[in-house]
């Protein structure tokens, strides 16, 4: 039995017949979500392969992290001072969970579980937060933070400059 969706009143996809949806936004860009034929899907944009954007949020000041908030990147862009971001508590998110925190100010960042000894760092597996306040080691610093289990976080931290030797130039 074939299935019809409608949105936004229009009607007629068929995912017995049809390999794509198609969108286009005000400004003419053609957006078709198109079935692979071995597993999964592509994101074309104007005719072009394209990866869902990464939603980008600067915080300021502390911000308690929301399950809506999944895939987020965010920074410290702007902020004068130390910036806490609290994750939601472990049990209620799925497997899967992502966010990321990328240090874009001079003061120090930090990510906390919203579940104690939840969240699995280098040499702990039952941390409670990781913080980026060393001076000259906090712009740039990065993690990303993933539910693993049930009741677990991983955190993935990116190498910093005292374990990579990265050339940076500046023009």
């Amino acid at each position: 039995m074939a299935t019809e969706f409608i949105a936004n009143g229009a009607s007629g996809f068929n995912p017995d017949v049809d390999t794509a949806l198609q969108l286009t936004d005000s400004e003419e860009n053609v957006f078709k979500l198109k079935a692979l034929t071995d597993s999964g899907f592509e994101i074309l944009r104007n005719g072009v392969r394209t990866a869902p954007f990464i939603r980008v949020v600067a915080k300021t000041a502390d911000y308690t992290v929301l399950e809506s908030d999944h895939g987020t990147l965010f920074t410290t862009e702007g902020a004068a001072s130390t910036v806490n971001f609290t994750l939601p508590a472990t049990a209620d998110l799925p497997t899967g969970w992502t966010a990321e925190f990328f240090s874009v100010a001079a003061g120090a960042m930090t990510v906390t579980a919203g579940t104690a000894d939840t969240l699995v760092v280098f040499n702990d597996a039952a941390a409670d937060s990781i913080a980026f306040s060393t001076t000259s080691e906090i712009i740039g610093a990065h993690i990303k933070v993933v539910k693993l289990t049930t009741t677990l976080i991983g955190v993935f931290v990116g190498l910093g400059a005292e374990t990579q030797t990265p050339t940076i130039v500046t023009a």
